[in-house]
């Protein structure tokens, strides 16, 4: 088992490398969720998958970050659980992770939506390293009917604004999109917090949002606004011609 690896597939999208160190159901219990299809099981058996530190992650990142000392490519934190869900912070492991990652000089990115819980650990964050947030719903009845058990919007906002005030690199995953409206509107109010946008579409479910139009909608909202964006493929293939430039922060220094 590597404790820092290379994604795949629609994954690539978000990190060049990865770290993982949870396995099972994450408690934030998101009705759009992907990962039990990419475990090839069903909703069902991987709910009953409890969420836990991987057994000797903490050893094999050791070893594996001493083979990566001075990565510029950021390593994504992560694909298969929340690491600001509480349990993940009740163990201990999130900060560990940043903490090996820190002291071999090894870039880092942390997308949650665990909101201020983050900010425990911005201490370690360097100027190579990133902070992100999914923004999905703008109001606690959409936040709790999607993401149940996830930070409400406004937390969210909050650790953003946090990181920013700290300098830290911010970006924000505006995917899901749920409802075009809502996600455009969170877009303008974390705007002045936010370096970048990564946009995509819903996966995994039909959805009745016209995404050439939100897309329109999007890029020209970032235009008008000076922020950068990335348009994931999800969403490109409503643009086909459609102008728009995309910028990649899947390293560190991509500002500079």
């Amino acid at each position: 088992m590597k404790a820092i690896t290379e994604p795949r597939g629609k994954a690539r999208e978000y990190a060049w490398l990865a770290c993982n160190p949870f396995y099972g159901q994450c408690p934030f219990q998101c009705s759009y969720c992907y990962v039990a299809k990419a475990m090839r099981q069903t909703a069902e058996a991987w709910a009953k998958v409890p969420f836990r530190p991987r057994k000797g992650f903490l050893a094999q990142l050791r070893r594996d970050a001493s083979r990566y000392e001075g990565e510029n490519r950021r390593v994504h934190l992560a694909f298969t659980g929340d690491v600001y869900c509480p349990e993940a912070i009740h163990s201990g492991i999130t900060r560990q992770v940043l903490e090996i990652l820190h002291e071999h000089n090894i870039a880092f990115q942390v997308l949650t939506k665990g909101g201020t819980a983050a900010c425990r650990d911005f201490d370690l964050y360097g100027q190579r390293d990133a902070f992100a947030a999914t923004l999905t719903c703008n109001n606690s009845e959409t936040d709790t009917l999607y993401e149940p058990r996830a930070a409400l919007w406004c937390d969210r906002t909050l650790a953003l604004q946090r990181a920013h005030e700290r300098g830290i690199e911010t970006w924000v995953s505006i995917e899901p999109v749920l409802d075009a409206a809502m996600s455009l509107g969170l877009m303008r109010v974390v705007a002045p917090y936010t370096d970048l946008f990564k946009i995509g579409t819903l996966n995994h479910a039909k959805s009745n949002v016209d995404y050439r139009e939100f897309g329109r909608r999007a890029i020209r909202l970032c235009d008008d606004l000076g922020t950068p964006y990335f348009i994931k493929d999800s969403l490109a293939r409503y643009l086909q011609d459609i102008y728009y430039c995309n910028t990649d922060n899947r390293c560190a220094g991509w500002k500079r």
